[in-house]
């Protein structure tokens, strides 16, 4: 009888992050939230600080804190990315706004507002976070756009979706 559960938690996936975003028609912005574990979180960090110290000036005056949340704006607009099927292939930092973070148990959310390009929803998405540390993770996404809702899987062998099923009528 062990057998079975010992196999089953060895198979079954331990690396997983959560999202959830909404397009919104007023702000023509995408509101999201990113789930994911705090040790995660940490190595994200750890990478964008070893980043930021090979490719800084020492004239940089950010403080800490801004570095930090400008290293996580940074990861998330290489690694989640809106509207690469259309050619926007851009990883532009700047169209992502911190709004903030917090902590629940083992896991850290992220608030973000990402613009896109030409100020319309999005028509895909692509997520390859933390596929550098382990391919083996896997990523849930739930996208709303005008009511109409879905979830998606992203694993190191899909990492772009369409949101064709999403598109306003």
């Amino acid at each position: 009888m062990l057998t079975p559960l010992l196999v089953f938690t060895l198979l079954h996936p331990v690396h997983a992050t959560y999202a959830e975003w909404e397009w919104n028609p007023q702000s023509k912005r995408i509101e999201l939230s990113v789930r994911l574990d705090v040790l995660d979180e940490q190595a994200i960090d750890k990478a964008q600080a070893k980043r930021h110290k090979t490719n800084t000036l020492p004239r940089d005056k950010r403080s800490p804190s801004e570095l930090l949340v400008d290293g996580r704006l940074l990861y998330l607009a290489k690694h989640f990315r809106f509207d690469v099927l259309d050619g926007d292939d851009d990883p532009n930092p700047k169209r992502y706004k911190w709004i903030g973070r917090e902590e629940k148990g083992a896991h850290a959310w992220w608030y973000i507002e990402v613009q896109t390009k030409g100020e319309q929803a999005p028509k895909s998405i692509r997520n390859n976070m933390l596929f550098e540390l382990d391919p083996r993770y896997i990523h849930q996404v739930r996208c709303r756009i005008k009511g109409k809702s879905t979830t998606m899987t992203f694993r190191n062998n899909e990492q772009t979706q369409s949101l064709a099923n999403l598109e306003a009528d």
